[in-house]
């Protein structure tokens, strides 16, 4: 080869590599890996979005075309990835939840996931300059490059974008949507996911309120457990609410907290559609002293201010049990006008701006009401979230298996839509949350006393579906069901989400959907609900103390507190370096899968079956001479089921199984505690005074050694005892004080196996109280008969031990006694009655005093007998006169003060002394180691 032709080859070869760099060198605001997809946007050619009209249910009356110059003010153009990117997108989601991956929890900031899924930099610029011309006003770009919100009048969207904006009355309520198909350029088809903000239908609450439940009088600090009394029945009622530590000891934080895992430090965004005000979250958390912790307030830029709506108190109870759980995590409520597209903009933009390592979303909407676009649309967003590592907790809804009949304004009774689910719950992206309801049949779980935080829960509470629908007469259950996945020649779903690969376990129906939901927290209202403090109620002197809800919505809240919980202990532990972990889902059922113990309590019991309206979706009819509709829904069963996903959450040991399945820690243990009580003829967990007991714990695990170390029994957050483990047995004993306990056994763990926590074992040492309804004070009149009310409370349900009363301090010749004398309040409080009867004064005149008498002449006999004897004797003589004059004289002074009919009157000290008299009523239960309880009461004569 010629030097020429050496040169011109090599001259290719330079040109071939310069040309392969300047491929390869990003263009001005590209990335690697993006394309610039726009052309120049000709709007005269356009393309029909695939389904952009929800759906309205039959009774919606159209009204018309809006004005042209009514104004939409939030709409938001979503921009989806291409083919390319969304496949990298899929594979980097499962790579950063699979934990041999390099990628495994590595997230992104919103310009990381712009460069790698948005849209280029160039024609996001080409998108927004285009809606300018278009007459729209930019409100907000995304950061991630993927949304773009704008505002506009009718007439501009209806020019832009050939669609017709409608009027509609929807349950008496009004209403703007677009009534026809959303056409967009040609050029923009293959990037437009869909629009929100064409419709003002905002996502339904998961809450129902009830504004009337009352306790205790008026300033009194709300309780969880409440005695009253029926005025008509005289009996005794006790009713029990949730107070943030009755939520921490039924589902196991209480250890969390003692180890410092509080939510210092940590973030949680609460989504929503009104204002709140800050003084309630103050007061609720001065109420129930929990650290000062405002949250901070974000109204979504370009969104109007919707003011204190409706759905205050949705806002108001998320932000407070978020924080309830999270104690010391930063709250951070983002809110946005129901026009604005209300929380589903507010998720958008927290998203977005990646506000918080958790969202939690109180509300949805049946995915067969929403634009098949609209779903698309959002999934965008919620796969971002998860890209940035943000877990989004959303409720499965409070109709049931029927999301579709859920109404704010005119609660159903009968279903009439069908089967159904709530999006965005029904997101494989998303953590769906049902609702469940305490059932404590004739267990001891409740102390009668409260705590000084307001708390009277013991230990974990069994748990069923939460179905309010018989009591309350309208659709309130566990929202639940497969999502609405219909596939067509075995192609993926239309309509609806197919099954996960990380659904696929064991448990779960093999019915190619989405199943929701994935946990449950306790949701009802008929049966302990959550307290809430709205509308300055928990102001002392304000009136009503007592304001309480049921749905899932305080349940969504206190599963992102939880996850908030789990952010800090990965942190803390070294699991990972920063807060965030994303879809936490493939997590939760891979400890199913692998069966961790004591991480979630299998509620196996109830449904959220519904009535249904003969005719309609789903509802069979049994036969033509038997008309009555089948009920449907779904029940509860053994591992997962449609009601309440996987179950509820053990706090303490979903810390310790995620950081033994995500950090290698050693091998699990499970530890068991049970307390053996001496026979004493008393129902078992019930102890008689100064009885000790022999509290054994067991811990297991999977090994050829048996675990060694420490456990502790804690009692309160507090130490009450401690032993070493031998061949994984340890014994303590202790002699408890009086009242009621939750004894929970910690195992400290050794260089083999990780440490556990038993769960928690009611006990309970004989006690009780007593008191009177008539206050400290009385007035009798002589003569008559007055009758005292005594309350014995036992400190538990079921008190066996016999209560014996007693009286001291009556006045003499009054007789006080009690009907019956004896009690035993084996089914709660118990009123005897205390009798005093009194008698009439006696006569003022004083008799003649014998005794007085007999003393003169006893001393005056020994002297004149003297005289007698002696009496020759003058000096002797002249000696005893004397005395026996003086001796004389004392008697008669003696004889008259005795004998005398005219003297000044005595107080009448036989019978009853005038003014107030100090009365004890004591009861015991005797024995050898009797208990005494007394009430001081002051009684007047008159």
């Amino acid at each position: 080869m010629s030097k020429l032709e050496t040169c011109r080859h090599a001259s290719s070869l330079l040109l071939m590599l310069a040309a392969t760099v300047c491929m390869v060198i990003r263009a001005p605001g590209q990335t690697l890996g993006q394309q610039k997809r726009s052309r120049p946007i000709k709007s005269n050619d356009v393309v029909a979005l695939h389904d952009t009209v929800r759906s309205f249910p039959s009774t919606t009356i159209d009204g018309g075309a809006v004005t042209p110059d009514f104004v939409l003010p939030y709409v938001t153009l979503v921009l989806k990835p291409s083919t390319r990117q969304q496949a990298q997108l899929d594979r980097l989601l499962h790579q950063q939840q699979k934990p041999t991956s390099p990628n495994y929890h590595r997230w992104l900031t919103p310009e990381q996931y712009a460069d790698r899924f948005g849209v280029s930099s160039d024609d996001f610029e080409v998108i927004l300059a285009w809606l300018k011309t278009q007459g729209f006003q930019i409100v907000h770009g995304a950061r991630g490059r993927n949304w773009i919100a704008f505002k506009g009048t009718a007439e501009q969207v209806e020019t832009t974008f050939r669609t017709r904006i409608h009027k509609y009355i929807v349950g008496g309520m009004s209403h703007f949507a677009n009534a026809t198909p959303v056409f967009v350029p040609t050029e923009l088809s293959d990037m437009v996911a869909g629009f929100r903000g064409l419709d003002d239908f905002a996502p339904a609450s998961s809450i129902h309120s009830d504004l009337g439940h009352r306790s205790g009088k008026n300033g009194a600090r709300p309780n969880s457990t409440v005695i009253t009394t029926d005025l008509n029945t005289g009996r005794v009622l006790i009713s029990h609410f949730l107070t943030p530590d009755d939520v921490a000891t039924i589902y196991d934080a209480i250890p969390v907290y003692a180890a410092n895992t509080d939510g210092n430090g940590q973030k949680v965004a609460i989504v929503g559609q009104s204002d709140i005000s800050i003084e309630d979250i103050q007061l609720f958390r001065q109420t129930f002293h929990l650290p000062p912790n405002d949250p901070e307030l974000l109204l979504v830029p370009g969104s109007p201010d919707p003011g204190h709506t409706g759905d205050e108190f949705q806002a108001a109870m998320d932000v407070e049990w978020a924080g309830a759980i999270a104690r010391k995590a930063n709250i951070t409520y983002v809110f946005a006008d129901p026009g604005a597209g209300g929380a589903f903009a507010a998720a958008q933009y927290a998203i977005d701006n990646n506000v918080a390592p958790v969202i939690a979303m109180s509300y949805g909407a049946c995915e067969q009401s929403m634009a098949g676009s609209a779903i698309s649309a959002f999934e965008t967003e919620l796969q971002k979230a998860n890209t940035l590592g943000i877990t989004v907790i959303a409720s499965s809804g409070t109709t049931g298996a029927a999301a579709c009949d859920a109404s704010d304004t005119y609660p159903a009774s009968q279903a009439t839509q069908g089967l159904s689910v709530n999006y965005p719950s029904s997101s494989p992206e998303v953590t769906a949350v049902g609702g469940t309801q305490f059932s404590e049949g004739t267990g001891l779980y409740w102390n009668f006393e409260n705590t000084v935080n307001g708390a009277s829960a013991l230990s974990y509470v069994p748990e069923v579906t939460w179905n309010d629908t018989s009591s309350l007469k309208n659709l309130s259950a566990s929202g639940g069901g497969p999502s609405n996945c219909i596939t067509v020649n075995g192609d993926s779903c239309a309509g609806g989400f197919a099954k996960p690969s990380w659904q696929n376990v064991n448990g779960v129906p093999q019915d190619n959907a989405r199943d929701v939901p994935d946990l449950a927290f306790a949701a009802a209202q008929s049966h302990d609900a959550y307290i809430v403090c709205i509308y300055r109620n928990c102001l002392p002197g304000n009136g009503p103390v007592q304001i309480t809800a049921q749905g899932v919505s305080a349940a969504t809240s206190a599963v992102a507190g939880v996850v908030s919980l789990l952010n800090q202990y990965a942190v803390e532990n070294g699991i990972q370096s920063t807060a965030g972990l994303g879809n936490i889902n493939p997590g939760l059922y891979t400890l199913v899968q692998i069966g961790y113990p004591g991480v979630f309590h299998d509620i196996t019991s109830g449904n959220n079956v519904l009535p249904c309206a003969p005719g309609t979706p789903n509802c069979e009819v049994v036969s033509p001479t038997t008309p009555n509709p089948l009920p449907f829904g779904f029940s509860a069963a053994s591992g997962y089921d449609a009601v309440t996903g996987l179950g509820s959450l053990d706090v303490n040991n979903l810390l310790t199984a995620w950081s033994w399945r995500f950090a290698n820690n050693p091998r699990p243990t499970i530890t068991r505690l049970s307390v053996s009580v001496p026979p004493n003829g008393i129902p078992a967990q019930q102890v008689l005074p100064g009885t000790e007991l022999d509290f054994n714990v067991i811990v297991g695990a999977n090994g050829v050694t048996p675990p060694t170390g420490t456990v502790t029994l804690v009692s309160g957050g507090s130490e009450i005892g401690s032993g070493s483990l031998i061949q994984g047995i340890a014994d303590v004993l202790i002699t408890p004080p009086l009242g009621g306990y939750s004894v929970t056994a910690l195992y400290s763990g050794d260089s083999n196996y990780s440490g556990s926590t038993s769960a928690p074992a009611s006990l309970f040492v004989a006690d009780f109280s007593v008191s009177t309804s008539v206050g400290s004070s009385f007035t009798v009149q002589r003569g008559s008969v007055v009758t005292i009310p005594i309350t014995i409370t036992p400190a538990f349900p079921n008190y066996s031990p016999t209560i014996s009363l007693l009286c001291f301090g009556a006045p003499t010749e009054s007789t006080c006694s009690f009907s019956p004398a004896t009690v035993q309040p084996a089914g709660g409080a118990v009123v005897t009655t205390m009798r005093i009867q009194t008698t009439l004064p006696t006569s003022t005149v004083r008799p003649v005093k014998s005794t007085m008498v007999a003393l003169g002449f006893g001393l005056a006999s020994p002297v004149l007998i003297g005289i007698i004897v002696i009496g020759r004797d003058k000096k002797i003589l002249r000696r005893q006169t004397t005395v026996s004059l003086i001796v004389l004289l004392l008697v008669c002074v003696a004889s008259w003060l005795g004998c005398s009919t005219v003297h000044p009157k005595a107080p009448d000290m036989g019978s009853q002394p005038l003014g107030p008299i100090p009365l004890q009523v004591t009861a015991t239960t005797g024995g050898s180691n009797p208990i005494f309880h007394t009430v001081n009461l002051t009684m007047t004569l008159q």
